[in-house]
């Protein structure tokens, strides 16, 4: 299979750092970041919108639906699939009050998770997890659009082969697979009540692999790598890293020392 070519840091610090909030309190999750925990990626137009319609697990009643036609599905749907149903919170009269509003025609790119309680996806930004401070949808007419498209897409196409590019020859998507590929195991669910998951080593192998590329991409996008160590109940000062100081160096060689004997942990549905 051909391999993804990838220029960094270029790349990461163009397309990506372009893409990342830096004047806000609140992390902007890089799109890839947003690609890598997403069910489904897709480029479409609302098409019909939906009576509000009631979640079976927390009993909401807020939320409406839109029909999406699939214009490009980037990542995770089937072949030859046509529209997709996306249950959402409307705004409410309140216009400060947290809210989404889908327009008939409006063009998007949006970033899914499947919601077993509705039957339908929802917006990775209703998790309140890693994308919580991304727009819910990035609409056609947005100044990010072309740039979001494109960083989805080559995010995407090293994800869909993100085992086999974790042992690329290009050491730069090695980095980007090993990045993809961890977000990817450790991504939000819906809904998100912490007991309905477990984690689990992943194998020698892929753990080993994924701390090799992350620590590289420790050089290039250490505040991607310092949240995703995060999560994994890494703090700064277990890696060698300060807060005030996380430049990413010290983490590099925690993981290169680390990566054949730390267990990367996969976050997955807990057996019922």
């Amino acid at each position: 299979m051909r391999r993804p070519s990838i220029t960094a840091p270029a790349l990461l610090l163009g397309i990506v750092g372009a893409l990342t909030a830096s004047a806000t309190t609140t992390r902007s999750a890089p799109v890839p970041e947003r690609v890598a925990q997403s069910d489904a990626v897709v480029l479409g137009v609302v098409t019909a919108l939906a009576p509000l319609v009631v979640h079976a697990v927390t009993g909401d009643e807020r939320l409406a639906v839109a029909t999406v036609r699939v214009d490009e599905a980037l990542l995770g749907l089937e072949p030859g699939a046509t529209q997709v149903r996306v249950a959402f919170q409307p705004r409410p009269t309140n216009p400060f009050l947290p809210g989404l509003t889908f327009v008939a025609k409006q063009k998007l790119c949006l970033f899914l998770l499947w919601d077993n309680g509705t039957g339908v996806y929802r917006l990775l930004s209703d998790t309140g997890d890693g994308a919580a401070g991304e727009p819910p949808t990035v609409s056609r007419d947005m100044d990010q659009y072309a740039a979001t498209v494109a960083a989805a897409r080559h995010a995407a196409d090293i994800l869909r082969d993100g085992d086999a590019n974790l042992t690329a020859a290009d050491p730069e998507v090695r980095m980007f697979a090993a990045w993809m590929v961890a977000v990817r195991h450790r991504r939000p669910m819906y809904p998100a009540a912490a007991e309905l998951y477990v984690e689990r080593p992943l194998a020698a192998g892929e753990s080993r692999l994924i701390l090799e590329g992350l620590a590289r991409l420790a050089v290039h996008e250490p505040e991607a790598l310092q949240y995703l160590l995060a999560d994994l109940g890494l703090e700064p000062e277990d890696v060698g890293e300060t807060y005030f100081s996380y430049d990413g160096r010290h983490a590099r060689a925690w993981l290169v020392q680390n990566a054949s004997s730390w267990p990367f942990r996969a976050r997955v549905r807990a057996a019922p």
